[in-house]
């Protein structure tokens, strides 16, 4: 039986159509996942993320313990802080990668549900004589993401008070058990967006309180497409255990400058060369198809590349598609086909995100 969220029910009253996600029963759409992508683009959406996996981390050695595991700086955040890791195996491929958040009682890993078991289990084989805790929070609290043009005006409205200024910072609002933590985020849709993490008690009254502005409620199918068209891999899809980090660009998650973590020489060593075999990238194609996962890049009949994800973009009015070529085709305007089902569809290659919007991303600008 999957689990719910704490505004199933609400969601259901809005026309909510459900799909099984991880074990979790998510809200998939609402109305057309197009007009509610348009509607990110244009004005704002509301998405429920209470699904999504949380490990809280405590002990007195945490920090020392996950700066020598992750790939990104965890000693520089400050309280309030985030960024942007992973966690690799030895010959620096991915396993996992997740939003690292450093609190005053602990730091929150935030990462896709059907990877927080592993990623608790490779950490805990690794705590020795560290003082370190790792504890399962998912589902312990309700997480709402409001996201598109709108989105500051629309949270200031709702929660009054200061609002982050710099991408996965955090602000809290009230004490205790009560607290509310806002926290600025728009890396999978390109746009301005907030992340409220609450009660769950909470949740219900402030999901309606937003409705009530006419903020149109979105589903993991919009939250998808806007994913694809912000350029971001996304782990069990465009990236596994094959991947190296270097090809998936996860250049924000990964320090060069902090010491030794798992993978890391590995990492330095393709740095160093200055090349990888292949590369992610976009491809734009000219007509509606989509293609599917696996279909295989072609150029001049060679096989060169494959596609991971794709959808239709409304904000473009085409089809795209993300995915990985060779490192030597990894040019904007390259003519290359995706061959689906024994036919070919041309399409160009393309430069990510291919979205660029109000909300800056982590991404843009790092190679």
């Amino acid at each position: 039986m999957p689990r719910k969220t704490v505004l199933h029910a609400l969601q259901k009253s809005a026309g909510a159509a459900f799909q099984e996600h991880q074990g979790w029963e998510v809200a998939e759409t609402f109305t057309d996942p197009l007009e509610e992508v348009r509607s990110v683009r244009n004005q704002a959406a509301i998405f429920d993320l209470s699904h999504r996996g949380a490990l809280h981390v405590s002990g007195s050695d945490r920090i020392r313990f996950l700066q020598g595991m992750v790939t990104n700086d965890v000693e520089a955040l400050a309280p309030g802080q985030g960024c942007h890791a992973a966690l690799l195996t030895p010959k620096g491929k991915v396993l996992a990668d997740f939003w690292i958040y450093r609190q005053s009682e602990g730091v929150r890993i935030e990462v896709e549900v059907g990877l927080l078991t592993q990623l608790k289990e490779i950490l805990e084989k690794h705590i020795i004589a560290d003082d370190v805790r790792l504890e399962d929070r998912t589902g312990s609290f309700a997480t709402l993401s409001i996201q598109g043009p709108d989105s500051a005006r629309i949270v200031r409205q709702m929660i009054p008070g200061e609002l982050p200024t710099e991408l996965l910072q955090s602000r809290e609002r009230g004490e205790g058990d009560g607290r509310t933590l806002i926290t600025r985020r728009s890396e999978y849709t390109a746009e301005e967006g907030f992340e409220i993490r609450l009660p769950s008690s909470a949740a219900g009254e402030l999901w309606d309180r937003f409705l009530g502005t006419g903020i149109r409620p979105a589903g993991m199918a919009a939250m998808e497409i806007l994913r694809i068209e912000s350029g971001v891999p996304r782990a069990g899809i465009d990236m596994d255990e094959s991947t190296l980090a270097l090809e998936a660009s996860l250049n924000d998650a990964i320090s060069h400058t902090k010491g030794c973590y798992i993978g890391q020489e590995f990492v330095a060593r393709i740095r160093d060369r200055g090349q990888v075999r292949r590369r992610f990238t976009g491809f734009r194609l000219q007509g509606p198809f989509i293609p599917s996962a696996g279909d295989p890049v072609l150029r001049e009949e060679t096989a060169v590349g494959i596609v991971t994800s794709a959808a239709f973009s409304p904000t473009l009015n085409s089809s795209i598609a993300l995915g990985y070529l060779r490192r030597e085709l990894v040019q904007e305007g390259e003519r290359i086909v995706i061959r689906s089902g024994g036919e070919t569809h041309p399409a160009v290659v393309t430069s990510l995100p291919f979205i660029h919007r109000h909300g800056p991303s982590p991404r843009e600008g790092k190679d």
